[in-house]
Order: C-alpha cells, then sequence, then structure tokens
C-alpha cells in the first residue's frame, strides 16, 4: 500500500482523554520528584562522607532531569493535540476540493445535457 492509499481515522475523544491523562502523569512525577527530594535532603542529615558525597552528587545529576522529564511529557501532549488540529484541518481542506470537484462535474454534466 502506498501513502496515497492509506486512511486516518482518529478518535478526538479518546486522544483528548489520553493526552489529560498524560499531563496527570507530569503532574504525579512532579509529586514524586518533590517526594525523593525531601527523602533525599533527609538522608544528609545521617549519612556523610566520601560514598554518601558521590551518592548526592549523582542524585544532583539525576535530578537536573526532572523538568526534562516533565517538559517533554507536556510537549507530547502538546503535540497529539496539534496532530488532530491538522488532521482536521486537513479533512476540511479535502471536504472543500471535494465539494468543488463536484460542483465542476454537475456543471459539465448540464453543460454537456444541454448540447
Amino acid at each position: 500500500m502506498n501513502n496515497s492509499d492509506r486512511l486516518l481515522a482518529i478518535d478526538d475523544n479518546e486522544l483528548s482523554e489520553f493526552c489529560v491523562s498524560l499531563l496527570d502523569y507530569s503532574d504525579e512525577l512532579g509529586d514524586l520528584f518533590t517526594n525523593i527530594d525531601t527523602k533525599m535532603n533527609e538522608l544528609t542529615q545521617y549519612f556523610g562522607g566520601k560514598a554518601a558525597n558521590d551518592l548526592f552528587a549523582q542524585y544532583r545529576s539525576f535530578k537536573s532531569c526532572y523538568s526534562i522529564v516533565r517538559n517533554n511529557i507536556i510537549s507530547y501532549s502538546d503535540d497529539l493535540i496539534t496532530l488532530v488540529t491538522k488532521v482536521h484541518e486537513g479533512d476540511d481542506i479535502a471536504a472543500i476540493h471535494v465539494g468543488n470537484a463536484t460542483d465542476d462535474l454537475i456543471r459539465q454534466s448540464q453543460m454537456i445535457e444541454q448540447i
């Protein structure tokens, strides 16, 4: 099947619910990251030495990715919403073209009938 033979269907409601779920998951991750932060900060009171310093340094490096993870999830949700919008726009354009082609065929058939 080549690209011109493909059909595309999107369930708007299901995709919208999925996008909302993604945003909810992003919020839940934010809460989880906050809880991890709290626990790691508590650990600094109880542990010291080189191993603890290495652990906390690794954690700080890992922590710097929190916002990236959350932003990527939000961006993915936004991209899906944009996809739906683009599919609707493409569908509207296709409907206009089909309507214009139908009108042209009707005019042409009326002209032929008059001959």
